[in-house]
């Protein structure tokens, strides 16, 4: 991370009584990047790192729910949350060592400090039983100290069962990686697991099956998810219980999600304003120092939508949580996400802009990219 977002985050973590005023206003702006752009796809995963501020997005599927293969490209897109005076523009990566297979549906998690990406699960075609529960590294992820490499982990403990569709959160100062839920072959999964030295450094990685007590949520798949590392909190909420309706718009709080601090429990929130509707894949990011996780998309009753929403207090610790939609100015994005239409989602915390590319929309699989800008501001 750069110094002028480290002094921006810095100002920015002050207590709710100390927020400025002023509000900026959220607006969408859609990027136009050069270079060749990914194939449109849907469920690939990506990761932000503010330090050079791009996104790497790796893997998805190009023909939707069907089953053809997936894919296991790796693509960096610079200038990734429109700002400054470099060009956004898209590379393909051509990373040393032996690939991934092909995947759709995995998650993806970012050690900053090591520039490592660690994926995990997911779906060999667009919608089969057969999934995965490897774990993998893709070593200098930016390119910016080295040829990025692909290596696989070799845990020990475990492994979690197959997945995909399923949350994955990060704690950097422990380097441990959380997953929980998602679609396995034998069905819907609600379980909870946490890697440890999940960037492959620090000691032999070890999966742990966590027992949290309480819950856990209706819906195991397709939730949206977010980690406050200070307090050690995951949050989840709505998704789906594979392959039956309703859908879920419940939120819960998963207490020492990274296994460290005392026995992790789930707890059901209690959010005031108006709810979103029931949904199942809905994109989340978390802005740390308001509180904030901010949904976009998903599949309702209704369809796919492009709605935006703010659950402020999200961590449950500091007031009542309370759930808002919000109304961004420019064009909109067209509605994604769901089943096998989720956009690749990253979040630059340090300018509160969410990043989101591809998905799967009314008008069919796209590639484009658009940032949400915004939401990191104190008092939204």
């Amino acid at each position: 991370m750069n110094n002028t977002k480290k002094v921006f985050r810095l100002t920015a973590f002050v207590s709710a009584g100390m927020f400025a005023q002023a509000v900026l206003a959220q607006t969408w702006t859609r990027l136009s990047p050069a270079g060749t752009p990914p194939d449109p796809r849907t469920d690939s995963s990506a990761i932000y790192d503010g330090g050079s501020n791009s996104m790497i997005v790796f893997g998805g599927n190009d023909t939707g729910c069907t089953f053809d293969p997936s894919l296991n490209d790796t693509w960096l897109l610079t200038n990734a949350d429109g700002l400054g005076s470099a060009a956004t523009q898209w590379i393909k990566v051509s990373p040393l060592g032996t690939l991934p297979g092909v995947r759709r549906g995995q998650s993806a998690v970012y050690d900053a400090a090591t520039d490592r990406m660690i994926i995990f699960g997911g779906d060999p075609v667009g919608c089969a039983v057969n999934k995965y529960n490897d774990t993998w590294l893709l070593l200098d992820a930016t390119g910016t100290h080295g040829t990025p490499k692909w290596v696989q982990l070799a845990p020990t403990g475990g492994p979690p069962p197959a997945r995909s569709d399923h949350s994955a959160v990060y704690d950097p100062e422990k380097r441990r990686m959380t997953i929980a839920g998602g679609f396995g072959p034998d069905g819907n999964l609600n379980d909870v697991w946490v890697l440890t030295n999940a960037n492959g450094l620090g000691g032999t990685s070890t999966w742990t099956q966590l027992q949290p007590t309480g819950g856990p949520p209706s819906a195991t798949g397709l939730r949206a998810a977010a980690y406050d590392a200070v307090s050690n909190r995951m949050i989840v909420f709505g998704g789906w219980n594979c392959c039956t309706t309703p859908y879920f718009n419940d939120t819960w709080i998963l207490t020492s999600a990274n296994g460290v601090g005392g026995t992790p429990e789930w707890i059901q929130l209690s959010p005031t304003g108006t709810l979103p509707s029931p949904r199942l894949g809905a994109e989340a990011v978390y802005d740390p120092p308001t509180d904030k996780m901010t949904i976009f998309g998903g599949t309702t009753a209704s369809g796919l939508v492009n709605e935006v929403w703010v659950l402020r207090r999200a961590n449950g610790l500091y007031g009542t949580p309370s759930w808002s939609q919000l109304s961004p100015s420019g064009n909109l994005p067209l509605p994604r996400g769901g089943s096998v239409a989720d956009p690749a989602v990253a979040y630059d915390a340090g300018y509160g802009r969410m990043i989101i590319f591809g998905g799967n929309t009314p008008s069919g699989l796209v590639n484009d990219v658009w940032v949400l800008s915004g939401l990191g501001t104190p008092g939204l």
